[in-house]
This record gives structure tokens, sequence and C-alpha cells, in this order.
């Protein structure tokens, strides 16, 4: 027999991918961590599998949906669509809402999917790339019941520097 963790692996897989685009984001370096953690979770998809990416500050904007990713051709393709998205964004002066994203994350990759086999054999994934900030109001996933199929992967990026995420100068 297999091990469980292989035949796991080797189910297609639902991934949403969020990204923190928040203040805190702007420290040095960690937006480029950023950029690397998205292209290791992009290295991780398979041709089998769905992939959306979200930023997220005070609200989540959607960047690449799964419809988008499919169309967009083959697995190679659709890395580089993603990626080509991704460069063109930056962080910026709001806050954050780490909780909410979370949340919204889980309700993206446990949505159904018109046309979409074997629905219920999907590995569902919620893969965060954040700094995980002091104030980012975790609270919203207080009352936010957690879909028991879906895994939250939390990938952080650190600065380089002690700094906090807020300071004088």
């Amino acid at each position: 027999i297999k091990d469980l963790k292989s035949i796991l692996a080797s189910r297609p897989k639902r991934m949403a991918i969020l990204v923190d685009i928040s203040a805190s984001m702007r420290r040095p370096g960690l937006w480029e961590q950023a950029g690397r953690e998205l292209d290791a979770a992009l290295a991780e998809a398979g041709p089998s599998d769905d992939v959306s990416l979200s930023v997220f500050d005070t609200a989540v904007h959607p960047v690449v949906t799964f419809e988008q990713w499919r169309e967009a051709g083959d697995l190679g393709l659709r890395r580089a669509v993603m990626k080509v998205r991704f460069s063109s964004i930056r962080p910026n002066q709001a806050g954050t809402r780490l909780g909410d994203a979370v949340a919204a994350g889980a309700e993206i990759v446990s949505a159904p999917e018109a046309g979409i086999k074997n629905e219920g054999k999907v590995a569902r994934q919620v893969v965060l790339i954040s700094d995980i900030q002091e104030g980012g109001h975790l609270d919203a996933l207080q009352g936010h019941p957690w879909p028991k199929d879906v895994k939250l992967e939390v990938r952080p990026v650190k600065s380089a520097n002690s700094q906090a995420n807020a300071g004088l100068a």
C-alpha cells in the first residue's frame, strides 16, 4: 500500500493563493519574498490542479480566477499568466483584514464549480502569503466555521531588520 501522504498528494487540488498587499508589506525585502513564495506555490501546482490568485488589504481583490487559470492553456502558460499579472501589483498604504481574507480564501476553494468532475475528490487548500502583522484583525475567524476539507498553509515573510510594522523615522 502506498503511503497516505503520497496518495493525498496525487489528488487534484483547488488552491487559492492569497497575497498580502497592505502597508506593512512595503518594508524592505518583504515584497520580494512574497514573490518567491508565490513562485514556490505555483511550482507545486500540477496540470490537473485549479489555482486562483487574490491579493488583500482591507478587502480581497481577485487577480486570476480558477476559470482564467484553466483558460490560460498548459501548465507553463498558466504559471506565466499568474506571474505576469502579479508583477504589476505592489503593496499599498491600506490596512489589512487578515481574518476576512483567510475566510474568503476558504469560501473560494469551497464554492462548487460547474463542470468540475469528481468535485468531492478534490483537495482544497488556501495558501496565505503575508507578514502576519499585529493588528491584522484575525478576530474575523472566530465566528467563521472552517470547512473540514480545507487545508490552510501559511507562508510567512519576514523583514531582514528587526523593525516592527510601524515606526517613526
